[in-house]
């Protein structure tokens, strides 16, 4: 199982939507927000997690020469929809205060999955409005290194 696939479904076992998709087409995505229905986006639930694609990282060795590890950087953005950010008010608060959290449940899940050494920090970004549409968002950021890698002759 690949880091995505690994993502994916900590993800879903936390009750969020799942997709990969680059900068651009996350724009794209994000901006056939219904706004009438605050459940989802196309088929994707809210709040939704995207792994932003292409991930950069380092490839690393183990004590046998074959074995290489993944360390990419993760970036998930966790999204919502809001109001726009000129009227934020305590709704649009709870919905920050509510995307932080799921961040951090991101982030323990992660560690307490077992599949990376654990993650002894992250950097996150609170974002309003980031896309077209009305968003909060949280970019969390955090390098997963594989305890296990992959051997090659």
């Amino acid at each position: 199982m690949n880091n995505r696939e690994k993502l994916k479904e900590i993800v879903e076992a936390l009750e969020m939507g799942f997709t990969t998709q680059t900068v651009y087409s996350a724009n794209v995505t994000l901006d056939q927000i219904v706004k009438e229905d605050r459940l989802k986006i196309g088929d994707k639930k809210l709040p939704l997690a995207i792994l932003i694609y292409p991930q950069s990282g380092r490839l690393m060795t183990g004590a046998i020469l074959q074995d290489v590890r993944n360390v990419p950087t993760a970036r998930i953005v966790i999204v919502d929809t809001m109001t726009t950010p000129e009227s934020f008010n305590e709704d649009e608060a709870d919905i920050a205060d509510a995307l932080m959290d799921k961040a951090k449940r991101l982030f323990n899940a992660v560690n307490k999955s077992g599949l990376w050494k654990t993650v002894t920090n992250a950097t996150y970004n609170m974002l309003l409005h980031v896309f077209d549409a009305n968003m909060c968002a949280v970019e969390l950021i955090m390098q997963l290194e594989e305890l296990e890698g992959e051997c090659y002759d």
